[in-house]
C-alpha cells in the first residue's frame, strides 16, 4: 500500500514496465487504454481467460448498450499492440514488474493472485489516476449502501444547475471517464463512487470533498471484524478534505477529525448537523430552509439520507434551494436500484438487484412496508449477520421467494417462511404468480452475486426475465 505522502502518476516513467491485471476487467481495459495514449510502450496485460475467449470476456464485464459501442470497444483493444499473458500465462512475469495496476477484486482471487500479495507495495489502481490527475475538484464517495445513488444524484444537482460534473469510479454502467480527463473543464467536478475494495489500496492524494454515507456489516468476509472495516472506509477522508458523514450512523458520525471540515447530516432537526438536516418535513441546513422532503421522488428513508448527502454537497458548493429543490424533481432512480421496470397485468416489477448486501435489501423491504409485495432474494451472505433483515420482513409481513443459497440458508435458520427454487427464473416465475393485482415483484436479492453468477450461469438478463413473465402472465 502507497504512503498518502506520494503522488501517483508524476513518479510513473515512460520506459517503466508496467503490468495491468484484470485487462479484460471494467477498470483494466480503462487503464491499459489510458496509459497507451499517454505514450508508456511498455506493457503487459494479464487475464485468467484463454486468447479464444478474451473479447468475450472482455464485452462481459463491460455493460455496454447497443451494437456501436460494443464494437467502438473492441476496435479500441485490438488496436493495443501490447503482450498479453493468459489462461496458463496469467501472471508469468509479473515480479519483473516496475509497477502493477490492479482491480478492485483482486484479493477476492487469492489462489489466482497469491504472486500479488507478496508484490503489494507494487500495486496501483485506477483511482489512484482520478484523483491525481483530474483537473477539476473532485467529490469521493463511499459506504456500505447508498454510494451509487448519491454519486448520481450530487452529479445530476450540480449538472441541473448549471455547473459541468461527471461521474466514474465504480460504476460500470457508464465509460470510465478516465479517457478524457485531461480534457475535464477546471471549474467543474469529477463525481467518484469508491469501493472499500479501492481503499484498501491506500489513496495518494484524497478528494476535496469526501462523502461516508453510513457504514454497516458489509463484506464481513474480507476483514479480520467490523473495526477493521470501518477504518478501510474513513481512508477516504484526507486532511485536506472537507469532510461529509451521516450523523444518524455509530461508525461514521466520530469520523474525520483530521480533516479540514466536517459536514454532518441527519434525518433529525436535533442531531447538531451542519450539513442538511430534517425538521416537520422540510430540509434544512444553517443557513435556512432548503426544499420539501416530497421534492425527493425516491423511495425509502435510505433515499432520504442519500439526497441529505448530496444536498450538504452541493450546498457546500453554492446551489440554491431552488436550484436544489428543481434539481431533485428531476431525478430519476439509478438503474437497479429500486427502479420500476416494467407493469405487467397489474402488477410493478422493481429492479433492486444492486442490493447485494443485507441492509441494502433490508432498506428496501422497508420501502415497501404497507404495501403487497413478493420479495426474490439470493446470493452469498459475505459473512454478515441476517438477523435485523430476519426482524424486518417479519414485521412487515413479507412474502418471499429464493433462489437456492447461502441467504436462503441463512433466513430459513432464523426461522424466515420462504420458497426456495434451484433457478432464477423458476424463482422469479412463482413470485410472479404470488404477486396480486396492485402489487410488487421486488428483485431484491439481499446477498452478493445474484446477478453477475447466479443469473450469468442461466445466460439471464433483466429483459429476458421481464419478457418471460410478460409471455406467461396470467
Amino acid at each position: 500500500m502507497i504512503s498518502s505522502e506520494q503522488r501517483v502518476f508524476p513518479k510513473l516513467k515512460k520506459r517503466s514496465a508496467i503490468h495491468v491485471v484484470g485487462v479484460t476487467g471494467v477498470e483494466g481495459a480503462a487503464v491499459a487504454s489510458f496509459l497507451l495514449a499517454e505514450g508508456f510502450k511498455n506493457l503487459v496485460g494479464h487475464a485468467m481467460c484463454e486468447g479464444k475467449d478474451f473479447e468475450r470476456e472482455l464485452l462481459s464485464h463491460h455493460k455496454l448498450g447497443g451494437a456501436d459501442r460494443k464494437r467502438e470497444l473492441l476496435d479500441c483493444v485490438r488496436g493495443w499492440g501490447i503482450e498479453r499473458r493468459l489462461g496458463d500465462d496469467y501472471l508469468r512475469g509479473i515480479e519483473e514488474a516496475d509497477v502493477i495496476f490492479a482491480p478492485q477484486s483482486w484479493e477476492l482471487h487469492q489462489q489466482a493472485n497469491a504472486p500479488l500479495f507478496v508484490l503489494r507495495p507494487k500495486l496501483l489502481n485506477i483511482m489512484h489516476l482520478y484523483l491525481d490527475l483530474a483537473p477539476c475538484a473532485t467529490i469521493g464517495v463511499t459506504g456500505s449502501d447508498g454510494k451509487t445513488t448519491t454519486t448520481h444524484l450530487i452529479a445530476h444537482l450540480l449538472n441541473s444547475a448549471g455547473r459541468k460534473a461527471w461521474l466514474s469510479g465504480n460504476y460500470r454502467e457508464g465509460e470510465q471517464i478516465l479517457s478524457r480527463i485531461r480534457e475535464l473543464d477546471p471549474e467543474g467536478f469529477l463525481v467518484l463512487e469508491v469501493s472499500n475494495r479501492h481503499l484498501n489500496f491506500g489513496l495518494a492524494k484524497h478528494p476535496d470533498i469526501a462523502v461516508v454515507t453510513n457504514v454497516t456489516q458489509n463484506h464481513m468476509t474480507e476483514y479480520e471484524n467490523f473495526v477493521e472495516y470501518c477504518d478501510v472506509k474513513e481512508r477516504l477522508l484526507g486532511s485536506e478534505s472537507v469532510a461529509v458523514l451521516n450523523a444518524d450512523n455509530a461508525c461514521t458520525r466520530h469520523m474525520g477529525d483530521h480533516c479540514k471540515e466536517r459536514l454532518l447530516f441527519s434525518r433529525y432537526p436535533d442531531a447538531k448537523a451542519v450539513g442538511a438536516f430534517v425538521s416537520k418535513m422540510e430540509i434544512h441546513d444553517v443557513g435556512g430552509f432548503i426544499c420539501d422532503v416530497s421534492d425527493i421522488c425516491l423511495p425509502g428513508e435510505h433515499n432520504l439520507e442519500n439526497a441529505l448527502a448530496a444536498i450538504t454537497v452541493v450546498r457546500s458548493l453554492g446551489l440554491s434551494g431552488e436550484e436544489i429543490s428543481s434539481g431533485l424533481k428531476t431525478f430519476c432512480a439509478v438503474p437497479e436500484r429500486l427502479e420500476i421496470v416494467a407493469e405487467i397485468n397489474g402488477r410493478t416489477i422493481v429492479n433492486d438487484l444492486a442490493a447485494t448486501s443485507m441492509e441494502s435489501a433490508r432498506r428496501a423491504v422497508e420501502a415497501y412496508a404497507g404495501k403487497p409485495f413478493v420479495l426474490v432474494v439470493g446470493g452469498e451472505t459475505k459473512g454478515v449477520d441476517y438477523e435485523p433483515f430476519a426482524r424486518t420482513v417479519q414485521r412487515v409481513g413479507a412474502v418471499i421467494v429464493g433462489v437456492q443459497s447461502e441467504v436462503t440458508d441463512v433466513l430459513k435458520a432464523l426461522g424466515i417462511p420462504i420458497e426456495t427454487h434451484s433457478t432464477v427464473r423458476e424463482a422469479v416465475k412463482v413470485a410472479f404468480e404470488k404477486t396480486p393485482r396492485g402489487g410488487t415483484l421486488l428483485l431484491s436479492p439481499a446477498g452478493a452475486f445474484f446477478q453477475s453468477r447466479l443469473m450469468v450461469k442461466e445466460g439471464l438478463s433483466v429483459a429476458e426475465l421481464i419478457s418471460s413473465l410478460q409471455s406467461h402472465a396470467p
